[in-house]
């Protein structure tokens, strides 16, 4: 009986600590990172202040966890991509359209409006978007070879930074003008054939 009483108070923490991110996540993304305190989130989550406590510590804490959250989620869209196909153009068609489903999401917006608050040079939130930035770059690097790159790799990491640059610029005009979404898929095209441009000038 004791091993089964664990499993399930195992699985409770793991299922209050979810709530408690998920919390976070909403609340930022539907009313902005003010609104994330501590009562807040105990609200939005069904939990209380003394659960937080036991579970992440204080609100840094949360918000880290919330980031950890976030790479998974992130990296899941571009795992599965086929980088041995042969077609260039659907190769970076994919890749930006997986990108731009994770920079759309809730937990793109959140994990910015926290980084926006909290990164600053050196802390270990810097060095979360740092990571999540050199992991970024280093797939688009294998995506551009796979596409044929001739390009340095200075160029490569250029190319890399102007694409992922962008679509954070769309996502982030998104998330100001909700009623005035981009059109997509026309960025989209002229994304996807910027890259294809430069890539074929090597």
């Amino acid at each position: 009986m004791k091993p089964r009483k664990s499993v399930k108070t195992q699985a409770r923490s793991l299922a209050s600590r979810q709530a408690v991110i998920d919390a976070v996540i909403e609340l930022i993304s539907n009313h902005g990172f003010s609104s994330a305190t501590t009562a807040n989130i105990a609200k939005q989550a069904g939990v209380s202040w003394g659960v937080l406590q036991y579970h992440f510590g204080g609100k840094r804490e949360i918000l880290q966890a919330v980031l950890g959250s976030a790479n998974p989620a992130l990296f899941k869209e571009i795992d599965d991509i086929p980088l041995e196909s042969s077609d260039p153009e659907a190769l970076i068609t994919v890749a930006i359209d997986k990108l731009w489903q994770y920079n759309s999401s809730p937990t793109f917006r959140a994990a910015m409006e926290i980084l926006l608050n909290h990164a600053h040079l050196g802390d270990d939130f810097y060095e979360f978007a740092l990571g999540t930035y050199k992991e970024l770059t280093n797939f688009f690097r294998k995506l551009f070879k796979a596409c044929g790159s001739q390009l340095t790799r200075s160029e490569e990491d250029a190319l890399a930074d102007f694409v992922i640059s962008t679509l954070r610029g769309m996502a982030v005009h998104n998330a100001m003008f909700p009623r005035h979404e981009l059109a997509f898929k026309a960025q989209r095209k002229i994304l996807s054939e910027t890259v294809l441009t430069r890539l074929q000038r090597a």
